[in-house]
């Protein structure tokens, strides 16, 4: 995993395989975002997006909330891209998703 100014706080969560979540996500450091898309890539790089996010991102103020991640396997990384517009430009920032029994 890397080290970047792009790596959002705190950058790596522990996700049961069972688990059902939504993570929200601060931009205040970038602005205030008026749109956000999201991206889930399987640790080889595969996007897995529409296997395991459902939902759309939500967008209130500074934070980004990602839609319901779910379905992670055991013991796989996952890399989660969050893209946002910022006064008409993009920014991505991503953290990483570690799966647990």
């Amino acid at each position: 995993m890397t080290n970047s100014p792009r790596r959002l706080d705190p950058g790596l969560f522990i996700q049961g395989e069972d688990e059902r979540i939504t993570y929200v996500v601060d931009f205040s450091a970038w602005g205030n975002p008026s749109t956000a898309s999201v991206v889930v890539k399987a640790d080889d790089g595969t996007d897995v997006t529409s296997s395991v996010h459902l939902g759309s991102p939500n967008v209130s103020g500074s934070t980004v909330t990602t839609g319901c991640i779910h379905s992670l396997t055991a013991g796989c990384s996952y890399r989660v891209e969050v893209a946002v517009s910022i006064s008409g430009l993009t920014y991505e920032g991503f953290f990483y998703i570690v799966g647990e029994e």
